[in-house]
């Protein structure tokens, strides 16, 4: 007489349901959360929250896939898998002042090929993370989200960055915001009806809230709305705990490596800036150390006193 499977005896599925039991107790009580909000009580602020249930709603992140880290792991995976989302990008490359060049990549273009929108639909700039662009999984997600809602969007890619060219020895830093402030002027003159709303994450939170700052204490910012995530706030601070922290030395390894591999490729176009004085050899042998990058190519580049600056 043959033995029943394990899985056909009664108490193993008892097993798998006391344990799927137990794990949504656990996953409704300890990680499905509505946002913890932290903000200055006053009419404007209790309106926009009024009119932003996602900010009062209770969160319900995929189960089995509710950390950070794993979240970073699986959408790693479908990028890889190409399982993201398809975008028909319209490029656009807009020159700078000094020389420069700006990629921007819209979903669509205004009076392209594929262009039905009227004049007036709203614009939603998003502004990519560290050496990051229209590949990236969160990036392309926000896009197509946009579009979804019938909206305009355009990815600002910081340049060399996306396969864009570096035009002049101005690569870019996290602390400049003149390409956004070119942008916006120019997108407020092409299109002045559409209303401009602006995200940025991790690296592009920190120029967006920058961006914002200067902006509203002079001519004003030109957008109606602005949404900073993931903003590591000190970068100092942020790169110290990524050292410290086996999880986030990870990923510290995979922001070097990309930086190594920006400054490799537009070494030609850095290494004509005045003030940037390296070798290939010194490049290569520093390649992995952002602190030695920032301190012999940014920081004289930008003015800086130091890297902590």
């Amino acid at each position: 007489m043959t033995k029943p499977s394990k899985l056909r005896r009664p108490s193993t599925w008892a097993a798998i349901v006391a344990g799927g039991g137990l794990y949504t107790r656990y996953y409704l009580r300890n990680v499905a959360k509505a946002p913890e909000l932290s903000y200055q009580r006053n009419e404007y602020n209790d309106e926009v929250i009024r009119q932003c249930p996602s900010l009062r709603n209770v969160y319900y992140p995929t189960p089995f896939i509710t950390g950070p880290h794993e979240q970073t792991c699986v959408s790693l995976a479908a990028k890889g898998f190409g399982i993201l989302p398809l975008l028909n990008f319209e490029r656009e490359m807009l020159l700078t002042p000094d020389g420069g060049s700006i990629a921007l990549d819209w979903l669509p273009k205004p009076g392209g090929s594929n262009d039905k929108l009227p004049p007036n639909t709203p614009i939603m700039i998003v502004l990519h993370g560290f050496t990051g662009g229209r590949g990236e999984p969160c990036i392309r997600l926000l896009l197509k989200a946009a579009t979804d809602r019938g909206w305009r969007a355009l990815l600002l890619n910081s340049r060399g960055c996306s396969g864009a060219p570096l035009t002049s020895s101005q690569p870019y830093c996290a602390s400049f915001t003149g390409d956004m402030h070119q942008v916006v002027g120019e997108l407020k003159t092409r299109l002045p009806h559409a209303p401009l709303m602006a995200v940025g994450m991790s690296m592009g939170a920190v120029i967006l809230t920058k961006y914002v700052a200067e902006a509203d204490s002079a001519q004003g910012s030109g957008l109606v709305a602005a949404f900073s995530g993931s903003n590591p706030l000190d970068f100092a601070d942020s790169q110290a705990k990524m050292e410290t922290n086996f999880a986030l030395a990870c990923y510290m390894s995979c922001l070097s490596v990309r930086m190594a591999h920006y400054f490799w490729m537009h070494f030609d176009s850095i290494i004509q800036h005045p003030k940037v004085n390296v070798t290939r050899r010194e490049v290569l042998l520093h390649c992995f150390d952002n602190k030695w990058m920032e301190e012999k190519v940014l920081v004289p580049i930008y003015g800086f006193r130091d890297r902590q600056q």
